[in-house]
């Protein structure tokens, strides 16, 4: 496996965490960035690099801080909105 394949495959991880974090099945959160479920099913398999309108969706969306998504480090989250709406049911379809 190639560094780039690493890469992808672990940003498709943390998209994939960021997702059940906020409660979304992969056809809604597909929906809410603006992609289709294939997509998103390859960025999270790690097959398929999010597109730049697709990060800035997820970031500006649902506070996600851009250095988590590409490094994995910092957290996951860029403010308390977002920590404070999960389990609310503001998010996703789960309450």
């Amino acid at each position: 496996m190639t560094e780039k394949d690493t890469l992808l495959f672990d940003i498709g991880l943390r998209m994939q965490a960021i997702r059940k974090r906020l409660g979304f099945k992969q056809i809604n959160f597909a929906a809410e960035l603006g992609i289709s479920p294939a997509s998103l099913s390859e960025i999270e398999a790690g097959r398929a690099k999010p597109m730049f309108d697709t990060i800035f969706n997820l970031t500006k969306k649902f506070n996600v801080n851009v250095y988590y998504l590409l490094h994995g480090q910092c957290e996951m989250f860029s403010g308390d909105d977002v920590d404070r709406s999960i389990g609310t049911g503001k998010y996703g379809e789960y309450t």
